[in-house]
């Protein structure tokens, strides 16, 4: 989204607190669209549905997200601290080509 009201591709992520109300955000770059945000948690899959006690913070993880650079021509895995999402990506895996645009998976 944007603060413009107008209907864009997202160029960036936010993690949104629901009991304080702090928003983080990280903007991913003029030109640079961002595909759907994945979690995945740091002590890795858990294994269950079942309902229980959580394992850990909740931003005990990270955020892995594709990222369409126009500029380049090319995309990119993000992977950002689910904690930190301001600080940005701490680390891309750059691909020699672009990705489509809204590719799920």
């Amino acid at each position: 989204g944007n603060e413009s009201g107008l209907s864009t591709p997202p160029s960036g992520l936010a993690r949104v607190d629901v009991l304080t109300g702090e928003t983080q955000r990280w903007f991913a770059g003029s030109r640079c669209f961002v595909d759907e945000p994945h979690f995945v948690s740091r002590d890795g899959l858990m294994g269950t549905w079942s309902t229980g006690e959580p394992h850990g913070a909740e931003d005990d993880g990270w955020i892995l997200s594709m990222v369409f650079d126009a500029a380049r021509g090319q995309s990119c895995l993000c992977v950002l601290d689910a904690s930190r999402i301001e600080a940005g990506p701490v680390g891309r895996a750059w691909l020699p080509h672009g990705v489509p645009h809204s590719l799920h998976g």
